[in-house]
């Protein structure tokens, strides 16, 4: 989840522990600090990275990560929902309200997810 303990959790620091590595975000595009990452793509501690998520989204045209020949970009599309869970999720979620449980998945604001 992306909290105040998590944002940039992805920085200069953590990427010159890395050597020749790939690197891929799929969960929060905040967790990662952009400019340390293309940093990192430089001097190839990164040699990898494939990104589905962005700090800011849609990524701005002229961030250098759309043009960097290391990394492979998607369109916030790692993970897909099929109608039929949708569907099922929602109406569980009717049914705890009808009943008075406690949702599934709630989210704890004290927590920050």
């Amino acid at each position: 989840p992306l909290t105040e303990e998590t944002h940039h959790l992805f920085d200069e620091t953590f990427f010159a522990c890395l050597h020749n590595a790939g690197f891929i975000n799929v969960g929060r595009g905040a967790t990662v600090e952009e400019t340390a990452l293309v940093g990192a793509l430089e001097n190839r501690n990164v040699r990898l990275a494939v990104l589905d998520v962005f700090e800011e989204e849609p990524l701005p045209p002229h961030s250098p990560l759309w043009v960097h020949p290391n990394v492979i970009i998607t369109p916030h599309i790692a993970a897909l929902t099929s109608a039929e869970d949708a569907a099922q999720s929602i109406l569980g979620t009717l049914d705890r309200i009808e009943t008075g449980e406690p949702l599934a998945n709630a989210v704890d604001v004290s927590r920050q997810y």
